[in-house]
């Protein structure tokens, strides 16, 4: 692929990030242009989740399971999310930090692996982009390879966040209807003025909405 050809693949990627809302979607179309772009044989979007100590995916693709959770403290994966570092590796059995045990879960044969971490506006990482084997020569990935990643980290890391954040006040919608429907029939709200009637009106025509 060209220069020409992958700056407007980019340029697409960004327009449909913008367009999606759902968190799934979003992680799909990340690692269905991440593939490509990179000309690799799978790429996989690991999550962040500081709770558990863990990172996991949903989508790997060709892989024979949908979810992948392993320790935040192992692997290629772990150590770009522990560190914030990005890794470009020719020779993943050659290198200490590969978890092998993954490749035995999958029964996937990992060559090489570059890694880019998925920062917020924060600085804070919540996910990583994995490529695996390069599947054109010189079969591993180049410093080309790692500055289109990057790019694309810098896309999913809005994209990422936008669906998180609008997830959350579908979530906090689905709440206040709740309360709603455990309250009176009128909003317990005080007053008779134009303006208080106001409020009222406008929690009816906003309650059923998302």
């Amino acid at each position: 692929m060209d220069e020409v050809e992958k700056y407007k693949s980019l340029i697409q990627v960004a327009k449909l990030l913008a367009s999606e809302r759902d968190i799934e979607s979003v992680l799909e179309i990340i690692m269905e242009n991440t593939t490509s772009l990179l000309q690799a044989d799978r790429s996989s979007l690991f999550l962040v989740d500081r709770e558990k100590k863990e990172v996991w995916s949903k989508i790997a693709q060709g892989a024979e399971i949908s979810e992948i959770r392993v320790p935040i403290d192992r692997g290629i994966v772990g150590y770009t999310a522990t560190t914030g570092r990005p890794l470009n590796i020719k020779d993943a059995y050659a290198d200490d930090r590969f978890f092998r045990d993954i490749d035995a879960i999958t029964g996937y044969v990992t060559r090489s692996i570059i890694s880019f971490p998925v920062k917020n506006y924060r600085g804070e990482v919540i996910g990583v982009i994995e490529s695996l084997n390069k599947k054109v020569p010189p079969y591993h990935f180049t410093d080309d390879d790692m500055d289109v990643l990057s790019i694309i980290a810098s896309l999913a890391a809005v994209a990422i966040e936008s669906a998180y954040a609008r997830q959350a006040l579908i979530d906090e919608n689905i709440n206040l209807k709740n309360i709603l429907k455990r309250s009176e029939p009128e909003p317990a709200l005080v007053g008779e003025s134009k303006k208080i009637k106001e409020v009222i009106s406008l929690i009816k025509r906003v309650a059923p909405t998302d």
